[in-house]
């Protein structure tokens, strides 16, 4: 039996202007990431095109060039030590070692891309910064941890998209003609020619292997080289769509719009746009996490408690004020989808979708605005954060445990922990403990104060949050403050309650999660629980 182990000797990170081309011969098994751009790869005697975070293995003494694309790229190469044993009966012999050879020059599209990236550049920070470790052994064991990490979740997504069967490689070979042809006019019946398929059965399996239908995600492809070109100096929407195979502009358009959130006329000018958000969801936070201040910050959601004719004045209100400033972009979130259509009266309106991660509308405003390296750097930044105040909360509460609760105008809300973006940092990322309850709350559970003792609830700290403002929500919290649930407490007894602003809505954002991290450590410094 042959087993070949693997760990990091080196990382090194490159960034190059655009249309510059590298010739390397790896003097060491490599492996390497391309992290922003793309580019002609040559390689055996073949080319192809490279996008980023497509792994590329290279053995000492493989050559390759690179050719890049339009944009500035950047890269990581990870310098490996691999070491082949095979056990011989009762004895364990050094051999060369065997690589998987589904890193070799794979071409695969990995689907964890933003996942890999933090990994990678948390990889290069952690052996960039060996005054951040008290030892050498230290840093040599996290370096080799969070490599091996990165290495198996890329092999093993690799693995998995390895597993497609030799019948299915015509489909493979139909996807690869419509990267190669993305600019001709391209029909079903050639794919399916290519995948030896009727038209109808190669749409279904498209689907089914790649969860979009060939055309779908022919205009993603196209959308991407779209962005490319419309990036540079002295293109026009018509020229764009002319050369990336679209018969309309105005079509060209729609499908830039639906696929991007603005249109490429605003695509072209996204270093420069005013913007304004009309959202429930933090996205002014977004956007300052990204170096960028919006014009404007409204809210036009009608409240419990307000009424009709105040609402009505404050919606006025807001559509004048933006009127006034004249903003070249207004982003809204699904609360306001009512208020659309006179919305882009004013401006050009983009609502950003809810999704379960908090990345997904992140990015999506990054990439409206031309911010895509911005966070790329502010992420990784955040993760290091995030592992920093893991290891001070973990010497400051220990084992101890929190519940949180959120005061409405009518009740008392106890958060479960299902899917939040909230849970997955406290109880996840930063390692914390939830508090428990009889009978246990695994959903969104509202009660009146008094209705309370009928749960036995355990934690050392309580957080509470007034959600609305106003006496309705005032009184709440007072007939809960005089409950026997409050007064029997731990935490209260111990002095361990905190009143927190809204974190359900910070933590959608990179500044929110910060200031709640925050005020984790400065709410629970000093204070231990083994």
């Amino acid at each position: 039996m042959k087993r070949t182990m693997v760990f990091l000797s080196s990382i090194h990170k490159y960034s190059k202007p655009a249309h510059t081309s590298i010739q390397r011969t790896a003097p060491a098994p490599m492996l390497v990431f391309l992290t922003r751009g793309s580019g002609i790869l040559f390689m055996n005697g073949y080319e192809r095109k490279l996008e980023a975070l497509e792994p590329l293995l290279l053995l000492p003494g493989m050559s390759i060039r690179f050719q890049a694309g339009c944009g500035d790229f950047e890269y990581y190469v990870l310098i490996l030590d691999a070491v082949g044993i095979a056990k011989q009966r009762e004895s364990r012999k050094v051999q060369l070692p065997e690589l998987p050879a589904e890193l070799f020059g794979s071409g695969m599209k990995l689907h964890s891309q933003q996942q890999i990236y933090e990994r990678i550049a948390r990889l290069y920070e952690t052996a960039s910064q060996a005054d951040k470790f008290e030892s050498k052994p230290e840093r040599e064991l996290m370096i080799q941890l969070q490599f091996q990490e990165l290495y198996s979740t890329v092999l093993l997504e690799l693995l998995e998209l390895n597993r497609i069967p030799t019948s299915e490689k015509g489909m493979q070979e139909s996807i690869s003609y419509l990267h190669k042809h993305l600019h001709e006019k391209i029909n079903l019946e050639q794919l399916a020619s290519i995948a030896m398929l009727t038209p109808t059965s190669y749409s279904r399996k498209f689907k089914k292997v790649m969860g979009i239908t060939p055309f779908e995600y022919l205009a993603e492809l196209r959308v991407k080289e779209a962005k490319a070109q419309l990036s540079l100096s002295g293109a026009t929407v018509r020229s764009v769509s002319e050369r990336i195979g679209f018969g309309s502009e105005f079509y060209f358009s729609r499908v830039f719009k639906a696929a991007v959130g603005i249109s490429p006329n605003l695509y072209m000018k996204r270093h420069q746009l005013k913007i304004a958000v009309v959202a429930c969801s933090s996205f002014d936070d977004s956007l300052r996490s990204l170096g960028i201040v919006p014009i404007a910050s409204m809210n036009c959601f009608r409240y419990p408690g307000m009424g009709e004719a105040e609402h009505l004045r404050k919606v006025s209100g807001h559509l004048q004020t933006l009127m006034l400033l004249k903003p070249d972009l207004i982003l809204i979130d699904r609360y306001h989808h009512n208020y659309e259509e006179p919305l882009k009266q004013i401006a050009s309106t983009a609502c950003l979708e809810h999704h379960a991660d908090w990345r997904i509308a992140l990015h999506k405003i990054a990439e409206m605005i031309g911010c895509e390296r911005t966070e790329q750097t502010m992420l990784s930044e955040l993760a290091q954060q995030t592992d920093d105040a893991r290891k001070m909360l973990g010497r400051s509460v220990g084992s101890g445990s929190l519940t949180l609760m959120r005061v409405t105008h009518n009740a008392v809300r106890i958060q479960g922990a299902p899917d939040h973006p909230l849970n997955e940092l406290l109880f996840t990322e930063l390692g914390l403990t939830a508090g428990s309850s009889s009978p246990a709350i695994d959903h969104k559970v509202e009660m009146q104060p008094e209705q309370l003792s009928g749960l036995s609830i355990q934690s050392d700290y309580l957080f509470v949050q007034k959600l609305h403002h106003g006496p309705s929500s005032d009184q709440i919290l007072q007939r809960m403050q005089s409950s026997p649930f409050w007064k029997k407490h731990e935490a209260v007894q111990s002095g361990r309650v905190r009143f927190i602003p809204n974190w359900y809505a910070m933590c959608w954002t990179p500044i929110g999660r910060k200031t709640i991290m925050d005020s984790l450590l400065l709410y629970t410094d000093g204070q231990h629980h083994a």
